[in-house]
């Protein structure tokens, strides 16, 4: 059971998931790029990746599950936000469309 007395205002739990996310930019030359998720929730994802997007960007992503014989989850997103951190990589918010 989800505990919902913490002072949290987000609609949806997040999901503590850290595996690789292949993903391109809308609009781009359709170059794949790699990202590493940390976290999911029904409406967004939290990613760090060494290839800055920009704020508004629209991407299309897929997260193979360990197990293979689950489908990958496909979705289409939003770029929320972009913060440079210490490690030369970029932690990026992204808004999820998922199809």
């Amino acid at each position: 059971m989800i505990d919902y007395s913490y002072d949290e205002k987000r609609n949806f739990a997040r999901m503590s998931i850290d595996t690789q996310v292949t993903y391109t930019v809308k609009g781009s030359t359709n170059t794949s790029h790699i990202g590493i998720s940390h976290d999911l929730s029904a409406t967004g994802l939290a990613m760090t990746t060494d290839y800055k997007l920009a704020v508004g960007d629209e991407i299309e992503l897929v997260m193979n599950a360990a197990d293979e014989l689950l489908p990958p989850f496909i979705a289409d997103g939003h770029v929320l936000r972009v913060v440079s951190n210490d490690d030369n990589a970029f932690d990026i918010s992204i808004s999820l469309i998922v199809k």
